[in-house]
């Protein structure tokens, strides 16, 4: 049990998180993050063709929320890790040149503060 939740994140890969006495989420962190976001946030950044690529994955069902961040793209994506792969796969396949394709990693402060309400007993 602890308060600093960089310290946890360092030596656990389990957690659960408690709020006012009720258990809100409980498992594995990576799994835990998912839940907590809906999905993987992922950051695409090409070469050149970004508005192409904008418009490619707009239409994708398993991408949401897409919006442009600097000189990459960033989308949630509602597959998992293989689906993931799959995705860099047809990039490449429909000639985008991708420099970087990243799942952004959030911390368990960030997942805490996602999760719970900011109530106090």
């Amino acid at each position: 049990s602890s308060h600093i939740l960089t310290e946890l994140a360092e030596i656990c890969d389990h957690v659960g998180i408690i709020e006012k006495g009720r258990l809100l989420a409980s498992g594995p962190v990576d799994l835990i993050r998912r839940q907590a976001r809906q999905g993987r946030i992922v950051q695409v950044r090409v070469l050149e063709r970004l508005a192409d690529l904008q418009s490619y994955l707009q239409v994708r069902p398993d991408i949401q929320g897409l919006r442009l961040v600097g000189d990459e793209l960033e989308c949630s994506f509602l597959g998992e890790e293989p689906a993931l792969a799959g995705l860099l796969r047809e990039l490449l396949a429909a000639g985008f040149e991708v420099v970087s394709f990243a799942e952004e990693r959030r911390d368990l402060e960030d997942i805490f503060f996602r999760i719970t309400k900011g109530e106090v007993a």
